[in-house]
């Protein structure tokens, strides 16, 4: 019958791409509806309080109640996380920032750290992300260390395709990275591990149930994000790779 797949034929690495692709953007079109659901809902809010049908000290006192049980439903929630639509090839790379000489020093740490891939990434096929957790950049499961960090020298074996969160990313200010750069003393490496640690823990546990309370470890010292996380290219706080 026209149109079906001979069952012979098996699936290449392109069409799973383009499954799950297509499964990704339907489900970020839910978290836009989701989004206008929730504008909807506030500019409501808004109106009854402003037209004194509701009670403003009542709905304060009623929030870290609401919100806690909102952040617990969210942990039995699958997310996909995209980066920037940018062009990665016309974005800005540090100044007098030299990635390569200081390697033998901080051994490529910001290769540890997570951000999301962006769409031109995607198309290009070449950075590989993370099919557990969609589109963060996929990392080896011993050491932590992204699929594309060589073990050998910590280089970056997809330098000229590099997203742009690497191009752009100033690990200077990284306390991650860095105890003093001008001094160059690198950062405790325990301090990434606990965080690969924390990762490996959550790919292997089932998702919690909706409703269900957190359990997550205590963050590290500093200002980094808890889970290794790094903001996007473009924000503000320093927090990515090479």
């Amino acid at each position: 019958m026209a149109g079906e797949r001979d069952p012979a034929d098996p699936l290449s690495r392109a069409d799973l791409d383009d499954a799950l692709r297509f499964l990704h953007a339907m489900a970020g079109q839910g978290r836009l509806e989701l989004d206008r659901i929730d504008a909807i809902l506030g500019a409501l809010i808004k109106a009854l309080l402003e037209s004194g049908r509701l009670d403003p000290a009542r709905v304060e006192a009623l929030l870290p109640e609401i919100t806690a049980k909102l952040e617990a439903r969210a942990l039995g929630e699958a997310t996909v996380d995209v980066g920037p639509a940018i062009d990665k090839y016309a974005v800005p790379s540090p100044q007098d920032l030299d990635c390569a000489a200081l390697l033998p020093l901080c051994q490529g740490r910001c290769c540890r750290l997570v951000f999301a891939l962006s769409f031109q990434d995607l198309d290009e096929g070449r950075v590989r992300w993370d099919y557990g957790r969609p589109y963060q950049i996929r990392q080896r499961e011993d050491d932590g260390y992204c699929v594309h960090s060589d073990p050998a020298t910590r280089g970056c074996t997809v330098y000229a395709h590099r997203p742009a969160t690497c191009r752009t990313y100033d690990c200077r200010g990284d306390k991650r990275i860095w105890e003093d750069f001008e001094r160059r003393i690198p950062a405790p490496l325990e301090k990434l591990s606990m965080l690969v640690e924390i990762r490996k823990r959550e790919r292997m546990a089932p998702r919690a149930p909706a409703g269900a309370p957190p359990d997550g470890a205590a963050p590290p010292d500093g200002t980094a994000p808890p889970d290794g996380s790094a903001p996007p290219a473009g924000s503000a706080p320093p927090a990515e790779r090479k």
